[in-house]
Parts: structure tokens; sequence; C-alpha cells
């Protein structure tokens, strides 16, 4: 793996939000598309809609160009992926098509995991398409890590991931995250075409202090 320290990472700013909004589609294009197989304009417009709040901890700035991003959650800072106005459902379902906007809806529902006490939690990881191969992912879990081990009221950091993302589970066993356990769902089948998902933490001193009870349905 190459590594390029000089993209740098600095904290996330409200002015990234579009460039960050973008990055996730991009990144995870893939289960965008298995939520609502539209074409990216119609799914950027969508997703903007449904997505209206999105912050991040970190990003990687290559130029003017976000090429990565990083964003945690937990019981002391929520994530601010959640809607501040009320969605006109009959409006969009004119204009995307019923299912593609229940599913995409659906989804996002899925995907928003409740963190527990002490736990600091992975929301996502994204890095560009032609950035990947460069540190950037293991800069910002990182980055990740020192806050956890830096912070008194976390004991652990965890995420989520799916079982045929091979490469991102290679890369957190790197970084010393154990296998907590893996669940086959229904749910995620039918909305991700993606059974199988893992349920990784990372510990500061090594050694779990507590099994965690996953809630993921």
């Amino acid at each position: 793996m190459t590594t390029r320290p000089d993209i740098p990472i600095v904290p996330y700013r409200m002015q990234h939000e579009e460039a960050v909004r973008q990055l996730l589609l991009q990144a995870f294009r893939g289960k965008f598309q298995a939520l609502a197989p539209l074409d990216d304009e119609r799914l950027a417009r969508l997703a903007r809609i449904a997505w209206p709040s999105l912050t991040a901890q970190a990003v990687a700035v290559e130029g003017n160009e976000v090429v990565g991003a990083l964003s945690l959650k937990s019981r002391t800072a929520p994530s601010a992926q959640r809607a501040e106005r009320p969605i006109r459902l009959s409006s969009l379902f004119k204009q995307y098509g019923f299912f593609n906007v229940c599913r995409l809806l659906g989804g996002l529902s899925y995907l928003d995991y409740e963190p527990l006490p002490r736990e600091c939690y992975i929301d996502y990881v994204a890095v560009s398409a032609s950035r990947r191969n460069l540190g950037i992912g293991f800069r910002l879990l990182s980055q990740a890590r020192l806050l956890v081990e830096e912070r008194p009221e976390f004991d652990r950091l965890t995420l989520h991931v799916a079982g045929r993302n091979v490469r991102a589970v290679q890369l957190y066993e790197r970084m010393g995250f154990r296998l907590v356990r893996s669940r086959y769902s229904i749910v995620g089948q039918l909305l991700f075409k993606e059974p199988l998902w893992h349920y990784m933490a990372w510990y500061p001193n090594s050694q779990p202090r507590s099994r965690i009870d996953e809630k993921k349905s």
C-alpha cells in the first residue's frame, strides 16, 4: 500500500457537506443502487432530500476535492444524518417512484445504529475510488482510534461491515479490530443483497472489557 501523507486530513466544516455527500454516493454506489436503481443525477437529488443534514469528524482533502471522510457516533455525540424538516413523501413518490423512495428511506433507517454506553461507533468511513490504496482509510481509522484512546468515556470503537466486503474486513483486522459476532439478516439481503454482516470492535487496551450485544435486526 502506497501512503500519501501529502493528502491532509482536516476537521470537517459545513462547507464540506455537499462534497461528503457526493463522496458517499460514489464510494457506496452499489448499495445506493441496490436501494434505488436511478441514474446518478436523480439518485443524488433524492439522497439530498432524504439525507439533508450530514456531518463527519474528519475529511481528507486533495486540492479542493474531498477524497475521504470519517463519521463517528456515540450516546454523547449522535450522528446528524437526520432530516431537519418533514419529508413530503407524496411528492417524492411522484418524482422517484414509490418503491425507490421506500427502499432508500428503509435502507438509511436500517443502517442507523444506536451506540451503547461507552461505545464510539464508526457511522461510515469512505474513500474516493480513485484514491484507494493510498493509506487514506488507514489514517482516518487511526484518528478514530486515537480519539477513543484519549477520551475516558469510551472503551471501544465499533463498526458494521458487509461480509462480502473482504478488503474492508482485512483492513479492520490489520488495525486490531476483532470480530464480535456475525449475523445473517433477511432485511440486509432484501435491501442491499448483503445477507451477512459483521460487527467488529477495537479496544484501546487490546482486551475486551465487556461483550457487546448487537442490536441490529
